[in-house]
């Protein structure tokens, strides 16, 4: 996909769901009445304090990805005031990628039709497990059977960039639990998968019922089994593994995330998003009623404020090694003023001659014996 000349990307966070999942620790939760009022007169009050900034002008929004919480929950009719208070406020470029989130219990066959006629051209969905009693556990609002009617409303409805999510390593989950999961996933024939490991998040119902007892402490070696298996797994199925949690078939990477990535700027509007802009950070309250306020107050607070460089450097470099290809080199340099070498003396080449890293064709990269254990490789470059 062609990056036009000054390309952002554009993130939108939906806090709502239909219900809370045990391991998750992202700002979502159940809508209450009168919510989606506050949220979307923060959203336009937060739109018109960067336009009057000049933050928006001559940018061109390739990427728009709607998360959250699930943006399927809103209603067609709140969708559509969403949408045009985007193209009010954003010039979105006629190729864009546009993705939803979506969990399968909202997605409907209606649900994805109103998706598509708004520009929404991929559907990231949530479908976590293909066992009943795995989503249980989770807290999950659909069961497996939703799955599948889920993936045909968006195939029905003319979506043909799709993309799932799974979580290995559960509690009590067993490789051949994973492996039956995986199979029924690609039964599905998805264009994209992002397959998580399982992170025990403090203050979640999960990490407290693991804590407890209640439930048994994931297993890191059955971890590595899993990621090793699927590995080798899907790129026999002819998936390309590109980011150390995803998988495409070819042309279907994730656009939006890969501006992530690899440090390219991005726009986060909503409670608690983040934004990268100009070499400046920006960070919304995870509050819903605090959002709001700070942006329609007669004199909005900035969430702006400059990145230190040995802060954006660090980010860089473990973000780039994310991907499977690696960190450009030169591109490094270029942008830094000098060689990571200079930055870091010794490191890479320390870490090359463990095994744990190789330098390919002018990129950096992780080896596939460091994949799994690759935050004790970043770890080596935190400043």
């Amino acid at each position: 996909m062609a990056t036009p000349k000054n390309a952002t990307a554009c993130y939108v966070h939906t806090p709502f769901c239909a219900i809370k999942c045990s391991y998750c620790n992202f700002f979502s939760g159940v809508r209450q009445v009168g919510e989606f009022e506050l949220w979307f007169e923060g959203l336009s009050a937060e739109l018109a304090h960067h336009a009057r900034l000049g933050r928006l002008a001559s940018r061109q929004f390739d990427t728009l990805y709607l998360g959250g919480g699930t943006p399927t929950a809103l209603a067609a009719t709140e969708l559509a005031q969403l949408f045009q208070l985007l193209h009010e406020h954003l010039v979105i470029t006629p190729t864009a990628e546009i993705t939803s989130e979506a969990n399968p219990e909202s997605l409907t066959p209606e649900q994805a039709v109103v998706l598509r006629e708004l520009g929404v051209n991929r559907i990231s969905m949530g479908a976590q497990s293909f066992h009943d009693d795995e989503l249980k556990r989770l807290n999950r609002p659909h069961d497996v059977a939703a799955i599948g009617r889920a993936v045909a409303a968006a195939r029905g409805a003319g979506f043909d960039n799709l993309s799932l999510d799974l979580i290995y390593g559960l509690p009590a989950q067993t490789i051949e639990h994973w492996q039956t999961s995986v199979n029924r996933a690609l039964d599905l024939a998805p264009d994209h998968l992002s397959l998580y490991c399982l992170i025990l998040e403090p203050a979640t119902p999960l990490t407290a019922d693991v804590n407890a007892g209640r439930q048994p402490r994931p297993n890191d070696d059955r971890q590595r089994d899993m990621f090793d298996w699927t590995v080798a797994h899907l790129t026999d199925a002819g998936y390309d593994f590109y980011e150390l949690s995803n998988f495409a078939r070819p042309g279907r990477r994730s656009e939006h995330n890969l501006r992530y990535w690899l440090g390219q700027p991005w726009l986060g509007l909503g409670p608690s998003a983040h934004s990268f802009l100009d070499g400046s950070r920006g960070a919304n309250p995870a509050n819903l009623d605090l959002y709001r306020r700070r942006f329609t107050a007669v004199e909005p607070v900035d969430p702006f404020r400059p990145v230190a460089p040995a802060d954006l450097i660090f980010e860089r470099i473990f973000m780039n090694l994310r991907l499977i290809h690696g960190m450009d080199l030169a591109s490094f340099r270029a942008e830094f003023g000098r060689s990571l070498d200079d930055f870091y003396p010794g490191v890479a080449a320390r870490l090359i001659d463990s095994g744990l890293l190789i330098e390919r064709d002018g990129y950096l990269c992780l080896t596939p014996g460091a994949w799994f254990i690759s935050d004790g490789v970043f770890s080596e470059f935190v400043p």
